[in-house]
């Protein structure tokens, strides 16, 4: 590859990989530092604190306030913090001290959950509280410039707010002003499913729109390659602080600004050295920032111009050249010029490369990747520079004429009418592209295969992927002499690289046995993968979270790179063990069959018979297969059985927690009895019914009863089982006291083990060479 065999002639990218060899020791001291600082301070502490205030963001009730440069009771703190104020009043660059309580950022429970911990690290951020009392502000010398762009800023908004409606507003706060607090979250949801998330933050296409649109602005009016240069390097710079001055936007100044020393210098603009010097730059300033996902996709994203995208596009218009000095035209002296035809198809394939690169990246980052984002990126990112260039025009029309209405005289109120009218006749272009980016990215998803899910990608996995991608561009997939044939060669080819390496993300090879007990809140959450890939889910509610399906459930199966649920087995129709399945259904996941206790078809509780209801209308407008189960149905795999304990019949108890479906399920040598809801007394009586044969012998897992209530798990029961570890799921500081006092002193007597999805978050249970390993989530 040609940037390969240039690489020992760039002195940057000598010093980037030198920068490579120390990096990792830096880092890894300043993680150890990291987490010695959020370990510092108790949740609920009193604290005193001074910093420099850098940034604000609105919250659906009051703000969050960042700061830099602390001192926690006049002691200098190693990071950056995060506070939450019900005022933003404070100008940005002043000095504060104030006065409170200390709030612990809250950790992923789940596989494919959020985690604000990790989150807040990448932005070196170490430290969240909520303040109680402001003791003194101090304006310092940059306070006046600072404060006035985020007043600027925050003009434009209100222009927006005026003139859009509310999912469009949003829309315009996040693509032009880097702002996504007032974005509809199901419109973040729809651009992040249509896989144009990227067009929400102010990154390189934003800054090449307004810094390279006033470089040859100030060009084509006469200006010097010094001055031209030097405007717009403070322009871009303005923006950038006014947005925010994320790691995207960061890197991305950074990459202007070499651009346009070199057109200064008058020199050649070199995209890897700029990349190399920005990706330095940028973990100098902090080094945790290489764990924010911005920072990876937006230093990926050009890595993959670089060394895939620009290439492919290279060799495709070295044999249309080819191709034209063989035709008449060139015999007569003609110049070549790409046709409409090659500059679509040079667009498509700088497309496609780019996102093959950044292919694992998105995996990792939302577990599938979008089929059709080539296609909404080719429409999609023209109509940007429409939406930056004329929203940012609009939008500071609009704000001089609400200050120039705000001045209160009448001559000047006048020309600031005229302006408002031209602000929104500026802005109406932007009504008309958001409408398109909304409905064709709904449509995309609608069509079939939109998706593909991918699971979290294993390193080995990337470190194959990358392999063949690179080997594919180094060998240049080479063609034929004849130039004719040489194009067809080379697209299918390509076409046929493209389809192998999609396969290698998305291809799931055969996994050996795993049982997760989610973290669910309170409520009960159990997914199970049999070794022939065959997926059971026990129970999935909570009564404590809201929309588990969405935040828990949907993320923790795309996690695990699950497109379909083949077994759900519904304990009872609590809502604290059904609300995610329903959600899920809802939403039209697909689930194979449903599996309902037998006692449902005669359950008197009115919720639960609504619940029911409810479900069964899901099954059937899903084409979800319904069963019912009774003691002794059996079913699974040929390496995984299940067997139903309860409900019977003829057992004579009613309740819906009573008639909770029991199941023992046998894997290898391995027993695991789940247990709904029931209580002592079930549990008495399903000790009596199966005395005379092994069905609870050498049990090595027991599900606790009842999220580990007093009146289930009796000792009797216990003792009898006697598993080697009992899983407990319950929410942290519910109202019932689960798991409660009595039942850990039992397990405590007995000598079992048990582990708490309180203390753990998920717990994964795998059998290996004879024995149970388990691994919790923190």
């Amino acid at each position: 590859m040609a940037v390969l065999k240039k690489l020992p002639y760039r002195p940057m990218v000598i010093v980037w990989l030198l920068f490579l060899l120390i990096f990792p020791f830096w880092f890894r001291w300043k993680y150890q530092l990291a987490n010695q600082a959020m370990n510092a301070f108790d949740d609920g502490e009193q604290i005193e604190l001074k910093g420099i205030l850098y940034k604000k963001e609105p919250l659906d009730r009051g703000y969050r306030l960042y700061f830099k440069h602390l001192y926690i009771s006049d002691t200098s703190f190693p990071g950056r913090a995060v506070v939450i104020s019900e005022t933003a009043e404070f100008p940005l660059q002043s000095k504060l001290h104030i006065f409170g309580q200390v709030s612990s950022f809250s950790v992923a429970e789940n596989e494919g959950s959020f985690d604000e911990q990790k989150y807040m690290l990448g932005q070196g951020i170490f430290l969240k509280m909520n303040i109680s009392k402001v003791e003194s502000c101090v304006t310092l010398k940059t306070t006046l410039f600072f404060e006035s762009l985020y007043l600027f800023r925050e003009s434009i908004r209100i222009v927006f707010e005026n003139i859009f409606p509310g999912e469009e507003m949003g829309l315009m706060s996040a693509m032009v002003l880097g702002d996504k607090t007032l974005m509809d979250a199901e419109v973040k949801e729809l651009f992040s499913a249509a896989g144009i998330s990227h067009l929400l933050a102010v990154s390189g296409l934003h800054v090449s729109i307004v810094g390279m649109g006033l470089y040859r602005f100030f060009r084509r009016r006469g200006f010097l390659f010094f001055t031209s240069g030097i405007l717009s390097l403070c322009v871009v710079f303005c923006y950038g602080v006014m947005t925010g001055f994320s790691v995207s936007t960061m890197r991305a100044v950074f990459m202007f600004f070499v651009l346009v020393l070199a057109q200064i210098r008058g020199e050649k603009y070199d995209m890897l050295s700029a990349w190399c010097l920005a990706f330095m730059l940028v973990l100098l300033w902090e080094p945790l920032s290489i764990l924010n996902m911005g920072f990876v996709f937006s230093f990926g994203a050009v890595l993959g111009i670089v060394l895939v995208a620009n290439p492919l596009v290279g060799q495709y218009e070295s044999l249309c050249k080819k191709r034209f000095e063989k035709t008449l035209r060139f015999r007569q002296g003609k110049n070549y010029r790409k046709s409409l035809n090659e500059e679509v198809t040079s667009s498509v394939l700088f497309a496609l490369g780019m996102q093959l690169f950044t292919l694992p990246v998105v995996a990792r980052i939302y577990y599938q990747f979008p089929v059709y984002v080539v296609g909404l990126n080719l429409l999609f990112i023209p109509l940007l520079v429409i939406v930056v260039g004329f929203g940012l025009v609009g939008g500071v029309v609009g704000a001089v004429a609400m200050g120039m209405t705000s001045m209160g005289v009448s001559m000047v109120a006048f020309f600031a009418k005229g302006l408002w009218r031209l602000s929104g006749k500026l802005l109406f272009p932007c009504h008309i592209i958001l409408y398109i980016y909304e409905a064709v990215s709904d449509f995309s998803l609608k069509l079939p295969g939109s998706q593909i899910v991918t699971g979290y990608p294993s390193v080995v996995k990337l470190v194959f992927y990358y392999a063949v991608l690179i080997l594919c561009i180094w060998l240049k997939l080479k063609s034929p002499k004849n130039c004719k044939r040489n194009l067809k060669v080379f697209f299918l080819k390509y076409n046929v690289v493209t389809l192998m390496l999609a396969v290698i993300l998305s291809i799931h090879l055969p996994k050996s046995f795993e049982m997760d007990m989610l973290s669910v809140g309170q409520g009960d959450g159990i997914f199970i993968r049999s070794r022939e890939n065959v997926i059971f889910m026990i129970d999935g509610g909570s009564s404590s979270k809201n929309q588990i399906g969405k935040y828990i459930l949907t993320p923790f199966l795309h996690y695990q790179g699950v497109k379909r649920i083949d077994y759900w087995m519904l304990s009872h129709m609590d809502s604290d063990h059904i609300s995610g399945c329903m959600e899920l259904l809802q939403e039209g996941f697909p689930v194979s069959c449903l599996i309902f206790p037998e006692t449902v078809l005669v359950e008197e509780d009115e919720t639960a018979k609504e619940h029911y209801e409810t479900l069964l209308n899901l099954c059937e407008k899903n084409h979800t297969t319904v069963r019912y189960a009774k003691r002794g149905d059996t079913f699974g795999t040929k390496t995984l059985g299940f067997t139903v304990l309860a409900p019977d019949n003829h057992s004579g108890f009613s309740g819906t927690n009573e008639n909770s479906m029991v199941i023992k399920m046998s894997y290898e040598e391995f027993d695991v009895v789940f247990t709904g809801d029931i209580g002592s007394e079930q549990e008495e009586w399903l000790l009596s019914q199966f005395r005379e044969d092994d069905t609870f012998k050498d049990i090595e897992i027991l599900k606790s009863a009842h999220h580990g209530s007093k009146n289930s798990n009796s000792s009797k029961w216990l003792s009898e089982l006697h598993p080697d570890l009992c899983l407990i799921s319950a929410g942290k500081n519910n109202s019932y006291g689960h798991p409660s006092r009595e039942t850990l002193e039992r397990m405590n007597e007995l000598d079992l083990e048990y582990l708490c999805t309180i203390d753990c978050g998920q717990i994964s249970v795998k059998f290996e060479k004879g024995q149970i390993k388990y691994k919790k989530m923190y």
